[in-house]
């Protein structure tokens, strides 16, 4: 299932879309410093991830099943981790266009 992410800003991408396809140990996600938010999608499996740094699992975190499509919008200094069995896991970071 796809999800609809709509926003009531304009957001352009900073830095490109990103595949990560190792990530069956906790990968801390590269988001450029200009990056105001991430969307992040789950591919072939479930993901789980955090944004305080700590190590994601099934017991910590939030899980983004497969195929769906999350927008974070980000705090200064957050640390974007994921973790997925056996799946991958794409990102764009983007900015509010002002």
């Amino acid at each position: 299932m796809y999800s609809r992410i709509s926003s009531e800003f304009s957001v352009v991408p900073v830095g490109s879309m990103t595949r990560n396809a190792s990530i069956s140990t906790a990968t801390t996600l590269t988001i450029p410093a200009r990056a105001t938010g991430l969307y992040l999608q789950g591919e072939t499996a479930d993901v789980y991830y955090t944004l305080d740094g700590s190590t994601p699992t099934t017991t910590n975190g939030f899980i983004l099943q497969d195929k769906e499509l999350v927008r974070l919008d980000l705090f200064t200094g957050a640390t974007v981790k994921v973790i997925s069995a056996s799946g991958a896991v794409r990102y764009q970071a983007f900015g509010v266009n002002t």
